[in-house]
C-alpha cells in the first residue's frame, strides 16, 4: 500500500473528483481528512469505509 500511514487532505470530497479521490487514496491505505460544503454528506460516505476518513465541513 502506497499511501499505508499517510493523511492527505482533501478539498471538495462531497462529490465529484474529490469523491473520487477519496475513495481512490482509501483504497490505497491512507487515512483521509476530508472537506465539502455538506457535512451531512460527508459523514454518510465516510461510514462506508471504516473510520479511514475524518470529515471536517465547511461552512
Amino acid at each position: 500500500m502506497r499511501l499505508a500511514n499517510k493523511t492527505p487532505p482533501i478539498t471538495g470530497g462531497n462529490s465529484g473528483i474529490g469523491l473520487a479521490t477519496v475513495r481512490l487514496f482509501v483504497a490505497e491505505g491512507a487515512r483521509v481528512a476530508v472537506t465539502g460544503r455538506n457535512q451531512a454528506t460527508l459523514a454518510a460516505d465516510a461510514d462506508h469505509d471504516g473510520h479511514r476518513r475524518r470529515p471536517a465541513g465547511v461552512q
